[in-house]
């Protein structure tokens, strides 16, 4: 049985760019995060509803920390 891997990520300036908010730098690594099934646990300071388009644009459905 594999272990179950994760990456816990701030968000601002971690996965989105500190000035543009920008994603695009990311999508590599999320790309293969989820080619080897590894969740990708957002944790932030913004609510749940302000977090919640962010994980629907970038089809993130793993859980996450507000």
């Amino acid at each position: 049985m594999s272990p179950l891997l994760l990456v816990v990520t701030d968000i601002d300036g971690n996965l989105l760019d500190h000035f543009s908010y920008g994603f695009d730098d990311a999508l590599p690594a999320l790309s293969q995060l989820c080619e080897l099934h590894i969740a990708l646990i957002p944790n932030n300071s913004k609510t749940a509803p302000e977090l919640q388009p962010l994980r629907n644009l970038l089809a993130i459905n793993d859980p996450y920390i507000v």
